[in-house]
């Protein structure tokens, strides 16, 4: 990571990418953007149980693609899924923004913490195909890369990735690497970094 935090850095890290599916469905709600189904995954994250429900859209999760939120609106938006109003790339555009205003006022009642297990859904989103999703990994790995290259780092020097998205199997992990090629790093991914990390504090000594 780059290491300014979340709120002035951590570009590609599982903040910045749940912040970017929000962002990717506020943008998909209000015409902003391309319809996507992280507006069904960003509204069960953030929604309580029957102030919204899924309308099936195509397998593509195209413009027809919907979900529904209650009449009442807001983040605690009372009502029954079957009241709800359905909305979609060419729904209601009253709907739509009552939608999007719940995903709002919900994002910024919880603490910035629960952006990030919103990278979960952008990966699961991902998986299925989902063309916005898909652009946010990529990006994502870019900007994992660029910290790194700002290192200007030698040929043969180690490079260990841990955590969710960069560790074994992490969804970022093949990107990553990828777009490291022609560097001539050592990877090494890895479950837990917090002993290497000890080790290296302790040759700072």
């Amino acid at each position: 990571m780059d290491g300014h935090g979340w709120l002035l850095g951590d570009e590609g890290s599982g903040f910045w990418l749940g912040n970017r599916a929000v962002r990717a469905a506020l943008e998909a709600l209000d015409g902003r953007g391309p319809w996507t189904t992280l507006v069904d995954r960003v509204a069960a994250h953030y929604l309580p149980p029957g102030a919204y429900r899924r309308h099936d859209g195509p397998a593509s999760g195209g413009a027809d693609g919907a979900v529904g939120v209650a009449g009442a609106g807001g983040a605690g938006g009372g009502g029954s899924a079957g009241g709800a109003d359905r909305v979609g790339g060419d729904g209601d555009g009253e709907a739509r923004a009552r939608l999007s205003e719940a995903m709002v006022t919900s994002a910024y009642a919880h603490p910035p913490t629960r952006l990030a297990q919103l990278s979960r859904e952008a990966v699961a989103a991902a998986e299925e195909g989902d063309a916005v999703a898909l652009g946010l990994l990529d990006g994502a790995a870019d900007l994992l890369v660029g910290s790194v290259r700002a290192l200007a780092p030698r040929p043969g020097e180690p490079l260990v990735l841990t955590g969710g998205l960069l560790g074994p199997g992490g969804p970022l992990l093949t990107r990553v690497v990828g777009r490291l090629d022609g560097l001539g790093l050592r990877v090494f991914p890895v479950a837990d970094g917090g002993p290497g990390a000890a080790a290296l504090a302790r040759l700072m000594l």
